[in-house]
């Protein structure tokens, strides 16, 4: 008798210790429910008499696929236990999630006649997991690099910025080495964020990333070393936005700063040149008064040049006060073999000159002085990779530039937006497109 009491009170014991730890119910092979603990009730806000008797769906929140619930009851049905985590909903409507053990109880004939639920609520930890993913897709959104690696610099978390980036999806960057995917396995950077780090718990810097395409970009890079709650180094957390396009606007400001510099410098030495160039003209118009064989065909070119860089002197003060050139309809042809004449005065004799010019080349809406003398820098450039002689050859044809030319020659296509406007206007005017050189 002493044993079978205690085997009852070991029981009881049992019992007790469920009823107080897990939510505990049974049904029979319907579903339909025949015992309930008072955890179960407190949970679910419904007394053991509006339960007991009642389909199991009574605390069915709905959220689960029919595929799911169905997958559950092949399981069991089959004699197998089934575990995983439920959404059920309680009396009031309120959601509660327990991890839940359905254990079928088996008859002689190996079939379930029972099932016993054994379930333990888990709210505030998918609550918090609900958190995390929030919190996960509100720096998904960001459009900085965020990255958390471990203290070996592994990968542990890759937000869609860095993928944005650098061009590494998540799953690609996960576990693989930091310096591999921000600076092609080069690890200069991490050495100075390690000796930075080593003094104070955070780095900034300025830095030249690669991305997956091989596309050198500038990064403003923000380094924290995370502690645990023992005051130990835990991670390091990684912030870094992408200046590449800011870098370039301040380039190109202070480009154009320069240029406003050069302007005024310009206008200064424009003055001066005017100055020496008068006496030059006036000289040259003197010297015309008594013509003697091939003093006037030199009078002739000094008084020509003497006029196209006083025309140049104005392009600087132009130029100096930010106002455009004169622009009218321009007979290339007749341009090209002015500049001829006097590189064939000028050249020296090791170099050989050509030029070719199409019967119908069209005219163009330029200011003649610039056009002139950009032709004639480029032969120049032309005379100076020559030192040892050559031919020079100069070629005006005709061909329409569009977007097209602009997408394969990327310096022609800088030029074509800038004067796009003007391009128009031209065809508009005139009926033209450009000729090339």
């Amino acid at each position: 008798m002493v044993g079978g009491q205690d085997l009852i009170k070991e029981l009881s014991d049992l019992k007790y210790a469920i009823d107080q730890s897990a939510i505990v119910a049974m049904t029979d092979q319907t579903g339909r429910i025949n015992y309930v603990n008072d955890k179960f009730c407190d949970i679910s806000g419904y007394s053991r008499d509006e339960l007991i008797g009642q389909d199991h769906r009574i605390i069915n929140s709905g959220f689960h696929p029919k595929d799911f619930i169905r997958s559950i009851w092949t399981t069991i049905a089959k004699g197998e236990i089934w575990r995983g985590e439920l959404r059920n909903r309680a009396k009031d409507g309120s959601i509660y999630w327990v991890d839940t053990t359905i254990v079928p109880l088996i008859d002689e004939h190996k079939k379930p006649f029972q099932y016993v639920a054994i379930r333990y609520e888990i709210t505030e930890r998918k609550l918090a997991e609900d958190r995390i993913r929030q919190q996960a897709s509100l720096l998904d959104k960001a459009q900085d690099a965020i990255i958390v690696s471990d203290l070996n610099h592994q990968v542990l978390y890759w937000n869609q910025g860095a993928e944005r980036v650098y061009g590494w999806s998540e799953e690609d960057a996960f576990g693989r080495h930091i310096a591999e995917l921000l600076s092609g396995g080069d690890r200069r950077e991490l050495e100075k964020a390690h000796q930075a780090l080593e003094v104070a718990d955070e780095w900034k810097a300025e830095s030249r990333h690669t991305t997956r395409s091989g596309e050198r970009i500038i990064v403003e890079s923000r380094w924290t070393l995370v502690k645990n709650d023992a005051g130990e180094p835990d991670y390091y957390l990684i912030i870094n936005t992408d200046i590449t396009e800011k870098k370039h606007t301040e380039e190109h400001l202070l480009r154009a700063q320069r240029m406003e510099s050069i302007g005024t410098l310009a206008g200064g030495i424009a003055h001066d040149l005017n100055n020496i160039l008068s006496p030059i003209m006036m000289a040259a118009d003197m010297m015309r008064t008594n013509p003697d064989g091939d003093t006037t065909r030199w009078v002739a070119m000094i008084k020509e040049n003497a006029e196209r860089g006083a025309d140049l002197i104005k392009q600087v003060l132009t130029f100096a006060r930010g106002m455009a050139g004169e622009r009218i309809t321009v007979n290339l042809k007749h341009l090209i073999k002015e500049i001829v004449s006097v590189l064939k005065e000028t050249l020296p004799r090791s170099i050989k000159l050509e030029y070719e010019i199409e019967p119908e080349l069209w005219t163009i809406s330029a200011d003649p002085t610039q056009i002139h003398q950009v032709l004639m820098n480029v032969c120049l450039n032309a005379r100076d990779a020559m030192p040892d002689g050559g031919t020079l050859t100069i070629h005006a044809g005709n061909v329409a530039i569009d977007d097209n030319y602009a997408r394969m020659n990327i310096d022609a296509g800088r030029q074509l937006s800038f004067t796009d406007r003007h391009r128009q206007r031209d065809r508009d005017e005139h009926g033209c497109h450009q000729p090339h050189f």
